[in-house]
C-alpha cells in the first residue's frame, strides 16, 4: 500500500528554508514509511487509533508534554504513536495508552 504522506515516492519536500538562503525545500526521507514509499495494511488503523488517543488526551486537558511527564513517557514516541507510526510498545506503555483509547464518558445530567 502506498504511503499517504509521500504518495509512494519515499521522500517529502520540506518548506523553504529562507534563513539558510534556500528558496526551495530540501528532499528528505518520508518519516511515515521510512523512505520506502510503502506502508503496511494496518497503517490506517494505527492512524485512527492515534487520532482517538490524541482527542482523548486533549479532552483530558493534557498537552503532549504534560501527558508524558505525568506518565514518565517519551514525547517523541507518543507523538509517533499519535501519527500512526509503527512502534514496538512495551507492556507498560500499552497499559497507559489504553486508559485513553475510548471516548470520554458523557457528563451526567443533573436532576
Amino acid at each position: 500500500m502506498n504511503c499517504t504522506r509521500c504518495d509512494g515516492k519515499g521522500s517529502i519536500l520540506t518548506r523553504p528554508l529562507w534563513e539558510k538562503g534556500l528558496s526551495t525545500g530540501i528532499e528528505l526521507p518520508c518519516d511515515v514509511c521510512d523512505g520506502t514509499g510503502q506502508v503496511d495494511e494496518f497503517y490506517p488503523l494505527r492512524v485512527e487509533q492515534g487520532e482517538i488517543f490524541r482527542k482523548n488526551r486533549m479532552g483530558a486537558d493534557l498537552s503532549l508534554r504534560e501527558f508524558c511527564k505525568k506518565y514518565g513517557m517519551n514525547t517523541v514516541r507518543i507523538s509517533q504513536f499519535e501519527r500512526g507510526k509503527k512502534l514496538d510498545l512495551s507492556p507498560e506503555e500499552v497499559k497507559i495508552l489504553q486508559m485513553y483509547d475510548k471516548p470520554p464518558a458523557a457528563p451526567k445530567e443533573r436532576e
